[in-house]
């Protein structure tokens, strides 16, 4: 394996199956899993994973899945490199094709010249309806679509107010994803996804606010009452900020570990609660940033468990933690994981590091070391918005990381690399 095969990462998407009964399996395969609603998630063709592979982890794959039959593609995020991919129904159907083919060119000469007419005749004319079929299909998808846009009179569970990047979202009763932009209203069992280096802002009629991070996916609930919504959370992470009301607005998180409830601050008790919330193979995580919050395990027995603002607990379908204490983390944005940066020793260009912004009054430290540890830090510099800019960096392998205080509240982000290379 080269060096370049061993840094690169590919998306799957799953194209067909030989039949259900191997749902499981590829539950398995993927998710290490066989949540049940995972596998309801994986019966939705064509299905895009969240989550990115290595190389040897889309090799394993693509042998396995050609084991069962299944057909998927495999693409890379680095140019010039073959990624696998298999479609056994695609191979049976052009086979069959080309034996099709070879009879109807054997009795196509034994016809005579009026058959051969009235064949092209017939066959313009079924290419007619399946032009009108499909035209069909797409302006009734259209008129959905135009459905979900923004009305001020439409009621609606949630709207994405905003995306970055490659965000889809699918309508109800539809099997089809869609291109999310601004501005899209969201009604009951409407899903979002979001993939690699994408996120998606979720706002409510009363302000609250939900950011779904990258390689989410996310079913809308029905609103139980008008102070109480529902979101569904199959996989990924989401972070919900309601701000204070003077009617109590309820927030409901449900997962295959257990249901998280929160509920605004009244008054002037808090600028805002804000909690994360993580699925990740089946784990459950929450951590309360500020406000409070309860969790209601599916686990056999265990009570309804309160947090506190920093603490964090996780949860499975069979266990529970304890409650612990936490520091908040702070999400990095660009350069993203292990971006190479090229630039020219000759020439001053702007490298822009940015990262989640917490609010007005918060201030931000990164920090730049040659170690992963960050032991030894080579740059470190302040900033009262959530980015800098930096005109020079050193050559090879760098590390980042952004701490900060808000509100009293000490904040860390992960550390993550940086490969910065000097242009040819």
């Amino acid at each position: 394996m080269n060096p370049q095969e061993a840094e690169a990462r590919y998306q799957l998407t799953l194209l067909n199956y030989p039949n259900t009964g191997t749902l499981a399996e590829i539950c398995r395969l993927i998710y290490q899993t066989e949540d049940k609603n995972l596998i309801a998630s994986l019966s939705t063709l064509p299905y895009i994973v969240g989550r990115r592979f290595s190389h040897p982890e889309t090799e394993h794959l693509h042998s396995e899945f050609k084991r069962l039959k299944v057909g998927h593609r495999f693409q890379c995020d680095k140019p010039g490199i073959t990624a696998p991919s298999y479609d056994p129904n695609h191979f049976v159907a052009e086979r069959k094709e080309e034996s099709k083919k070879v009879v109807e060119i054997n009795k196509f000469k034994k016809k005579a010249p009026v058959a051969k007419f009235s064949r092209k005749w017939i066959l313009g004319l079924i290419i007619i309806s399946l032009l009108g079929a499909i035209f069909y299909f797409i302006s009734k998808n259209k008129i959905k679509t135009l459905e979900h846009s923004e009305s001020p009179s439409q009621t609606y569970e949630a709207k994405i107010e905003t995306v970055d990047h490659d965000v889809e979202f699918r309508i109800a009763d539809d099997l089809l994803w869609k291109k999310a932009k601004d501005n899209i209203l969201l009604q009951t069992k409407d899903s979002v996804r979001t993939f690699q280096d994408s996120r998606a802002y979720l706002k409510y009629r009363e302000g609250s606010l939900v950011t779904v991070h990258p390689n989410t996916f996310l079913i809308i609930g029905k609103e139980t009452a008008p102070n109480r919504k529902v979101l569904k959370l199959e996989d990924g992470i989401l972070q919900a900020r309601m701000k204070p009301s003077d009617q109590a607005q309820h927030l409901s998180i449900e997962t295959s570990s257990g249901i998280l409830e929160m509920e605004s601050p009244k008054g002037t008790e808090l600028k805002e609660m804000k909690i994360e919330t993580s699925m990740n193979k089946g784990t459950l995580t929450v951590s309360v940033t500020e406000g409070q919050a309860t969790l209601t395990p599916k686990a056999k027995d265990s009570p309804v468990i309160k947090l506190d603002r920093l603490q964090q607990i996780t949860a499975t379908e069979k266990n529970v933690s304890a409650p612990v204490p936490f520091i908040p983390k702070i999400n990095l944005f660009a350069p993203v994981m292990n971006e190479a940066i090229v630039i020219d020793p000759q020439k001053s260009s702007a490298i822009r590091f940015k990262w989640e912004a917490l609010g007005d009054n918060a201030n931000y430290e990164l920090s730049l070391s040659i170690d992963p540890e960050m032991k030894e830090v080579l740059i470190k510099q302040t900033s009262s918005v959530p980015q800098l800019e930096f005109s020079y960096l050193d050559l090879g392998i760098l590390y980042w990381q952004v701490s900060a205080t808000l509100d009293g509240v000490k904040y860390k982000s992960p550390i993550w690399r940086l490969y910065v290379q000097k242009s040819q």
